[in-house]
């Protein structure tokens, strides 16, 4: 579980640096880019605590 958690805050962090790289290429509208932000920090915030900060299963 502590990997899948892993997996997903690091797609949600990438999710939340891709979007302003991808308008600066001209491929995305502002309003998009906000939207991929929006739902990337949410999804970062709900993931990352449940894995951060606490010790690795032996």
């Amino acid at each position: 579980m502590r990997r899948l958690l892993q997996v997903i805050s690091g797609a949600a962090f990438v999710g939340t640096v891709l979007p302003s790289a991808v308008y600066l290429a001209g491929g995305l509208d502002l309003p998009g880019v906000h939207r991929w932000m929006w739902v990337s920090m949410v999804v970062w915030f709900a993931a990352t605590p449940w894995w951060m900060g606490r010790p690795n299963p032996s």
